[in-house]
């Protein structure tokens, strides 16, 4: 016996051994992915698609803030309008002479008469 075989298994070319085909290689669908048909991704690419999907997110987010700062700054103004015709209403009301019931005096000469 050859001291390369153990006792147990049988040499590589015995006929007893089942003969199996190597497992194919899994790969992915080429109808799902067809980006990897032509090899792997090179990374730049990768990251250059990745910093657009970042800056994209950062110009949605800082247009959304810049809406709301205009919405905060109209509300404000009109707050601030309505105060200043309140107190512009107050004022000239203060100015203005009471406009009341007239009252009429009697002179002092009428009541003598009387």
């Amino acid at each position: 016996m050859d001291p390369q075989h153990d006792a147990d298994s049988p040499p590589a070319g015995s006929p007893t051994e089942p003969a199996t085909p190597p497992a194919p290689e899994r790969k992915w669908p080429r109808k799902i992915w067809p980006l990897w048909r032509a090899g792997p991704i090179d990374p730049r690419t990768v990251a250059t698609a990745l910093l657009f999907v970042l800056l994209a997110a950062l110009w949605i987010d800082t247009r959304q803030q810049i809406h709301d700062l205009q919405q905060q700054l109209i509300r404000k103004l009109a707050e601030a309008d309505n105060y200043n015709r309140e107190s512009r209403q107050i004022a000239s009301q203060a100015r203005a002479p009471r406009r009341g019931p007239a009252k009429i005096r009697s002179s002092p000469a009428s009541t003598r008469a009387e």
